[in-house]
């Protein structure tokens, strides 16, 4: 009888509800999500410190990861890497991503191999000319 006279209209108390739910349901899943990423941060570390692959995961986040590996890999070199590197096959994205090289590191790479392989192509080596006198220091030459 008391909320018949004194209140007039749900509106006001209704609002006061629906922000207050929508407040702890953000709170709630903001919680959620760093639970998750720390999960897969722990999986992500678990993976490189062990050689033989994760020590300490369920088979449960091995599988979804496993699930997921190939698009994986693929959005991390998308975001590394501005440029083209939808180009490589997938193998080659997969052992580029088990090496920690991005499209940019392999160009790079690349163009370091290419001046190398000119520099070495302008050396003009010349064949040591032979003595028919013996050497100073004996009949070896050495």
């Amino acid at each position: 009888e008391y909320y018949v006279k004194n209140l007039s209209s749900l509106v006001f108390p209704a609002l006061i509800i629906i922000l207050l739910s929508y407040g702890i349901a953000s709170i709630f899943m903001v919680v959620f999500e760093v639970a998750i990423d720390t999960i897969f941060l722990c999986f992500l570390i678990d993976e490189q410190c062990h050689i033989n692959g994760s020590k300490y995961a369920t088979q449960g986040i091995k599988k979804v990861v496993d699930d997921h590996k190939q698009e994986s890999i693929e959005q991390a070199h998308h975001k590394k890497s501005k440029t083209m590197a939808h180009k490589f096959d997938n193998e080659t994205l997969t052992e580029m991503h088990k090496r920690g090289i991005t499209y940019e590191q392999d160009l790079m790479d690349d163009q370091k191999y290419k001046q190398d392989k000119q520099r070495r192509s302008k050396v003009q080596y010349v064949p040591e000319a032979k003595s028919s006198a013996r050497g100073y220091y004996g009949d070896d030459g050495l």
